[in-house]
C-alpha cells in the first residue's frame, strides 16, 4: 500500500509561494507540514516548464525526499498523472503549494476513511484550504480530462454521471472570513499576522461570528448559506442564488398570477413556486432535476434536456407558452437570451443572473437592441463571498411596474 502527496504549484500564477513569513517562503511552510504526515511515503511536484517555476527547483536540495519534475504538459490533470503511471499509488493527497494551514490530524483521518471505506475521492470544501483532496490512482486516471477542463475535477463529477464513489468531509474551522490559502495581498497579510503572533486560526470562525454576527449579512442568512452551501435565508427557506438587492427588489413586486420560466432549476424554483402561479424550468443535469422534482410542487414543471440530443435554448419554445418572467442562469446564455425575448408576454421581463460576466455581452446587448432597458443589482448573494450582479431587463408597461 502506497500513500503519496502531490503538491500542485505554479509560481507564475501564484507569486506568493516564495514570499516569506517568519523568514520562510510560503511553499516551505506547506512542505514542512506535508512531511509531518507519517503515512506519506513520498512527496512529488510536477511543475509546468516555465521560467518562473525553475526558481522552485531549489526545494529538492532542501528536502531530500521531495521529487521535482518539469513538464511541457499544460493540462494540470495530465501533469499529475505523469509521476504515478507505473507506481499507481493507493492514495494520492493533493495539496496546493500555499496550503499552509491545512489540518494534519483531520488529513490523517481522511486517509483512514478513504482506505477503509474504499472511497475513490475524498474531499472538503475546495474554497478554503483546510484539507487536501485524497483520491485513488484509478479516480485520477478516470477524471483527468475534467481536471484539465475545470482545474478541479469535482465540478464535473458532481454534475455528470460517473462510477466513482465520492465523499465530502466537513470541518469545524470553516469560516467565510478567510480561505486559508495565500493568493492575494489580504490573505498574505492575514497569514503573516497569524503566524507572527501565534494566533489560534482554528477559532477564526468564532471570532468572525462575534464581530459580524449582528450585521445585515446575518439577517439575510448569508452565514448559514455559506456554511451549508445552500441558497437559503436565515430561516433556512430556499431563495434564488441571486444578489440580495435583486431578491429584495423582486419580492415586493411579484404577483400570484405570474408565469415564470427558468433556464436552470434550483432553490430559486422552490422560491418562485410559493409566489407565482406556475414555474417551468429546463435543466441539463438529470440528477439535479430529479432532486428538485422530489419536492412534488403542483405548480412546478421541470423539463430535463439531454444536451446530446436537444437544443437547450430552444426548450422554452417547446412549451408553447409566453411568460411574465424568464430567468437566465444556466448554459448557453447568449442563445437563451435570443429565444427568451420572443417567449415573453407583452409586459414580460428577463432576469440575467451573474450578469457581470463579460463573455455573455453579446446576449445582453441583443436584449437591449430589442427595446429593453436594464437595472443592475450589484452586491453579495447566498453561498459565496464575492460581489456579483443580477440584471433585470424590462420595457415600458412591464409586469413589475418599473
Amino acid at each position: 500500500m502506497s500513500i503519496v502527496a502531490y503538491i500542485q504549484a505554479d509560481l507564475e500564477k501564484n507569486p506568493f509561494l516564495t514570499k516569506k513569513i517568519l523568514n520562510k517562503p510560503v511553499i516551505e511552510h506547506t512542505l514542512d507540514k506535508v512531511f509531518g504526515i507519517p503515512e506519506i511515503d513520498n512527496v512529488t511536484m510536477v511543475l509546468y516548464q516555465n521560467r518562473a517555476n525553475y526558481h522552485l527547483n531549489y526545494l529538492k536540495d532542501k528536502y531530500s525526499k521531495l521529487q521535482i519534475y518539469f513538464s511541457k504538459e499544460q493540462n494540470a490533470g495530465k501533469r499529475m498523472l505523469e509521476p504515478y503511471k507505473y507506481t499507481k499509488p493507493s492514495a494520492i493527497l493533493r495539496f496546493a503549494g500555499d496550503q499552509i494551514f491545512f489540518d494534519i490530524d483531520k488529513t490523517r483521518e481522511m486517509i483512514d476513511i478513504l482506505l477503509k471505506d474504499n472511497i475513490d475521492i475524498l474531499y472538503h470544501n475546495l474554497d478554503n484550504g483546510l484539507l487536501p483532496e485524497i483520491l485513488t490512482y484509478d479516480a485520477l486516471e478516470k477524471s483527468q480530462i475534467e481536471i484539465g477542463k475545470f482545474h478541479r475535477f469535482l465540478k464535473f463529477l458532481n454534475t455528470n454521471p460517473h462510477s466513482l464513489s465520492l465523499k465530502k468531509i466537513e470541518h469545524p474551522w470553516e469560516t467565510p472570513f478567510y480561505s486559508f490559502y495565500i493568493r492575494s495581498e489580504r490573505e498574505y497579510h492575514i497569514a503573516n499576522e497569524i503566524l507572527s503572533y501565534n494566533l489560534d486560526y482554528t477559532k477564526l470562525n468564532i471570532y468572525g461570528d462575534l464581530l459580524f454576527g449582528d450585521t445585515g449579512l446575518y439577517e439575510e442568512g448569508w452565514f448559514k448559506s455559506f456554511l451549508t452551501k445552500k441558497s437559503i435565508n436565515n430561516w433556512e427557506e430556499p431563495i434564488p442564488w441571486m444578489t440580495y438587492p435583486a431578491i429584495d427588489f423582486l419580492e415586493k413586486r411579484l404577483k400570484k398570477d405570474f408565469k415564470v420560466f427558468e433556464f436552470g432549476c434550483g432553490y430559486s424554483t422552490l422560491w418562485w413556486a410559493k409566489k407565482v402561479a406556475t414555474v417551468t424550468a429546463c435543466e441539463h443535469n438529470s440528477s439535479w432535476a430529479d432532486t428538485i422534482k422530489q419536492h412534488s410542487l403542483e405548480n412546478v414543471k421541470i423539463i430535463y434536456v439531454d444536451l446530446s440530443k436537444e437544443d437547450y435554448p430552444k426548450s422554452i419554445l417547446k412549451t408553447g407558452e409566453k411568460y411574465h418572467i424568464i430567468v437566465i442562469d444556466s448554459r448557453d446564455r447568449v442563445n437563451c437570451a435570443k429565444t427568451a425575448v420572443n417567449s415573453l408576454l407583452p409586459d414580460g421581463i428577463i432576469i440575467w443572473d451573474d450578469s457581470q460576466r463579460t463573455k455573455d455581452n453579446e446576449g445582453k446587448e441583443y436584449i437591449l437592441s430589442q427595446g429593453f432597458k436594464k437595472i443592475e443589482f450589484t452586491g453579495m448573494g447566498p453561498i459565496v463571498k464575492d460581489k456579483n450582479e443580477t440584471t433585470i431587463f424590462y420595457r415600458d408597461g412591464n409586469c413589475l411596474g418599473i
